[in-house]
């Protein structure tokens, strides 16, 4: 990944073993998240009178600590506990200008549900690959973990779309043998399902592809716009929708 080393990729080894045999210095870690499983930071590890951010992900949540000249400085906490969120909706471009890759333009956002409106708890957003964006990827993989647990033995999973800050229960429904989107049922087998360029691609069994161009039924879903579309992913290949074609 741009931006890491194998020094860092080592550093933030020792940082997660020191938390968990009690020698870090670091001291500001919340018991809510649970037992800690990956951390990071963009501070000095091994001293205190330092700038940046410590990041930390858990068995029940995650958050990120702002500090300034020194850890127990700290400016602005950001994250949640797992029970409170509903949804999460993540975006990625990857910029591009004569021919020269400028990286991942990235935001994630988590949304939780308040009596019937939902709202953003933690928003995270950056302009390249970067220590946090592999510290949200984490927390989208922990959460989606989290999802497959929670929801072990359900037979249809349920997903929100979200289009000009309103979202729309029940948009996409995927169990076995349906996949219903936007109230339209598709039967399996007389579709195919894959990702492309960033989204749910839903074509007929007649839809051709000619130079990169879709000709005869199909639709596409902006996966930004899906909440726990990793989660999406996840159930697809489990049942075994996705199409290699």
């Amino acid at each position: 990944m741009r931006g890491f080393t194998i020094s860092h990729v080592g550093l933030r080894q020792q940082m997660l073993e020191e938390i968990l045999n009690g020698t870090s210095i670091i001291g500001n870690i919340p018991n809510s998240i649970g037992d800690i499983v990956y951390c990071d930071t963009t501070g000095d590890l091994h001293k205190n009178n330092t700038s940046g951010t410590d990041y930390f992900l858990g068995t029940k949540g995650f958050c990120a600590l702002n500090f300034k000249k020194e850890r127990g400085n700290i400016l602005e906490t950001k994250g949640a506990t797992f029970d409170i969120i509903e949804d999460v909706l993540i975006s990625k471009v990857h910029g591009e200008r004569n021919s020269v890759d400028w990286g991942v333009f990235y935001s994630y956002y988590f949304m939780s549900k308040n009596e019937n409106n939902f709202k953003v708890i933690a928003s995270f957003s950056g302009d390249n690959d970067s220590i946090e964006m592999a510290f949200l990827d984490a927390v989208d993989s922990q959460w989606t973990e989290y999802l497959l647990k929670s929801q072990n033995g359900a037979t249809e999973h349920a997903f929100r779309y979200y289009d000009d800050n309103k979202a729309y229960s029940n948009f996409l429904v995927v169990n076995s043998s349906e996949l219903k989107i936007n109230g339209k049922t598709y039967i399996r087998g007389d579709v195919k399902v894959s990702f492309d360029n960033g989204s749910l691609l839903v074509r007929g069994i007649k839809c051709r592809k000619i130079l990169n161009m879709y000709f005869g039924e199909h639709q596409w879903w902006p996966l930004n716009n899906i909440g726990n579309s990793s989660f999406l992913v996840r159930l697809l290949a489990n049942y075994g929708w996705l199409s290699n074609r």
